[in-house]
């Protein structure tokens, strides 16, 4: 799509019309590190569409995306910013976010996510900045946040958490700021 523009290193294709982007599409930018395709109608990324990549900042927020395939993000190590605000993602993999190690922020917030599975946050280990408010998450695994040491925000406002449990927020040793107003919170369990 871009064969000729070898040295662009930011990309910004928001407030179009963008339905689909194909496989390819971005395999001949290798020097692209910011990506914007926010408030387009997207409804699915393909797996290796990034693999060429390094990418750093990655914004695809108002758009239709459903799901997050496995390593989406496989070669971009260097990825600081996720932003999926207000998407309609209901199932994230295990391995969507794996060796993210450099990742700082990330906002999954007004999705349609039910649940947040052990295991999708565990390569995050340099995260401090999680926004998931306005899911619909009803419970939390024991140990989800494990490996998230360093966020020291966290947004769960507007969920259906009905209890939270003495294991809800281990690993979370850093956290100065949690946000859980407008959820169904009936018992706090020690």
């Amino acid at each position: 799509s871009f064969p000729t523009l070898v040295y662009l290193n930011r990309l910004d294709l928001s407030n179009n019309q963008i339905q689909y982007i194909f496989e390819k599409s971005f395999n001949l930018l290798l020097k692209l590190s910011h990506i914007e395709l926010n408030r387009n109608n997207i409804k699915h990324l393909p797996r290796e569409i990034f693999w060429n990549l390094n990418l750093r900042k990655f914004y695809f927020s108002f758009n239709q995306i459903e799901d997050l395939p496995e390593e989406l993000f496989k070669n971009s190590k260097n990825l600081t910013d996720i932003i999926l605000k207000k998407n309609k993602i209901k199932i994230i993999e295990k391995k969507s976010f794996q060796s993210l190690t450099n990742l700082i922020v990330l906002d999954l917030g007004e999705n349609l996510l039910e649940a947040l599975t052990y295991g999708i946050f565990n390569d995050l280990t340099n995260l401090n900045n999680l926004y998931i408010e306005s899911n619909l998450i009803k419970h939390l695994d024991k140990s989800v946040f494990q490996n998230l040491t360093k966020i020291d925000y966290l947004d769960f406002d507007n969920q259906k958490l009905e209890v939270i449990n003495s294991f809800s927020f281990y690993g979370l040793e850093n956290l100065k700021v949690l946000k859980m107003s407008n959820n169904m919170i009936s018992t706090i369990k020690t």
